[in-house]
């Protein structure tokens, strides 16, 4: 058994009755590193907004991911002048 595989036995899966299936994410890197990585994203947790999600048009869907990447540069901005100003632990 590899490295690999022995990671995906021992992660924790959720039962999927319960788990939404409607994601719209972005991801930022704050540097060329991995090290600093973080991800915007909104998630159905009902069954009703899942359907409504699931339903967007690609021009709908595309507002949203206008807005998310908005926000997330906002973040990003106020992240990285943080880490410039501050000690980061």
């Amino acid at each position: 058994m590899g490295g690999s595989d022995r990671e995906g036995y021992h992660r924790i899966v959720l039962p999927t009755y319960n788990r939404p299936a409607m994601v719209i994410e972005r991801d930022r890197f704050l540097d060329d590193t991995a090290q600093w990585r973080l991800s915007l994203g909104l998630t159905s947790r009902t069954a009703s907004m899942h359907s409504l999600m699931s339903a967007l048009t690609d021009e709908e869907r595309g507002a949203i991911n206008v807005s998310l990447t908005r926000a997330l540069d906002e973040i990003v901005d106020l992240l990285r002048r943080r880490r410039t100003n501050g000690p980061v632990s």
